[in-house]
């Protein structure tokens, strides 16, 4: 024995393979970041399941070769396209958001007013203002040592990172 695979057993193992990674795909979709994104997702999963569970039962219940196999295959690959893993947040997409967030934050914290010299962290955070410009940045004015309404400045994507409601 030679201990290689003849080619049509080789041929059928990569196509079990690629079936399998095609079963993967279909099921290893991110995490939801919220219950609401988990009702998104589920949807998206149910749809994906019943795709591949479909496929599977096409292999497993019929004689199938390779050429067949691979046929299914690219079947259940076209309509997993047509359900992406799209239209939710993720938990590494929330994750990323807050990190920004905080490093917005401390950013803010250590910004100096442009008018009295305070810097961000002389009052507290809750007690300023942010107003989202039309352009996507936002502007920050807090109350300052000297009780001023002082602008700090713009932050260019503060606001895609806080969300429009959060910028306000």
């Amino acid at each position: 024995m030679s201990g290689t695979i003849p080619q049509p057993a080789r041929d059928a193992l990569e196509a079990v393979r690629e079936a399998l990674e095609a079963v993967r795909e279909a099921l290893d979709i991110p995490h939801p970041a919220t219950v609401g994104d988990e009702k998104a997702r589920n949807a998206i999963l149910l749809e994906r399941v019943m795709h591949a569970v479909t496929m599977l039962r096409s292999i497993l219940d019929e004689d199938r070769d390779a050429d067949r196999i691979a046929w299914s295959v690219a079947y259940l690959r076209e309509r997993l396209a047509e359900h992406p893993a799209t239209g939710y947040k993720t938990w590494d997409e929330a994750v990323a958001e807050r990190r920004a967030a905080a490093e917005a934050a401390a950013e803010l914290a250590s910004a100096t007013c442009e008018m009295c010299g305070a810097s961000g962290a002389d009052e507290p955070l809750d007690r300023s203002v942010w107003t989202a410009l039309a352009d996507g940045s936002v502007t920050v004015r807090w109350l300052c040592t000297e009780r001023k309404a002082c602008s700090v400045r713009r932050f260019p994507d503060l606001a895609r990172v806080l969300g429009e409601d959060d910028a306000r």
